[in-house]
């Protein structure tokens, strides 16, 4: 929807695959080089899944975004990013603090805040979707790790308030 909004509502450009109009900033970290190797695995581009893996078990993310990388022809994220003319949109799950230190001074920031329950089993179910992050405790368990901040996500709770302080500050203490 973002994309729409500053590009005044461009239908044709809107067919445009969503990672080519509004890369992932992160994608790159999911790519792995040695996949590349066309024994190493297969994947079915119907629902991205591995059919053959040779080597044993591996992140289904690995694939997914491998797949992304090897149809958009994006082989370096950020410089993808920076290649987009302006106005640009660039998704992205990092915190403010791994962010160009300018950003909330040069661009427009849209955080999405989603209900923290939500979050949390959608957390968990990406967890254990992707078995080779790791995770393979009960939901009451990750509930717990959630609540204090500590899973591989990051925590939760400083990433938001991080958020609504700069708000905060911006809106009443100009």
């Amino acid at each position: 929807m973002a994309w729409q909004i500053v590009h005044n509502f461009d239908v044709e450009g809107g067919k445009a695959n969503l990672n080519l109009r509004c890369p992932y900033l992160e994608m790159q970290m999911w790519i792995d080089p040695e996949m590349e190797n066309p024994e190493y695995l297969q994947v079915d581009t119907l629902h991205i899944r591995v059919i053959h893996f040779v080597t044993g078990t591996i992140n289904i993310t690995f694939l997914f975004y491998q797949k992304i990388q090897k149809e958009l022809r994006i082989s370096d994220s950020f410089d993808y990013a920076q290649s987009l003319l302006s106005p640009r949109c660039i998704k992205s799950h990092l915190p403010l603090q791994m962010l160009p230190p300018k950003l909330l001074d040069t661009c427009k920031v849209i955080v999405v805040a989603r209900n923290p329950k939500d979050c949390c089993v959608s957390f968990y179910n990406h967890e254990k979707l992707f078995p080779a992050q790791g995770y393979t405790g009960d939901f009451p368990s990750y509930a717990r790790l959630f609540k204090m901040g500590k899973l591989v996500t990051g925590d939760y709770w400083y990433f938001m308030k991080v958020f609504l302080v700069i708000k905060f500050i911006r809106v009443h203490l100009k």
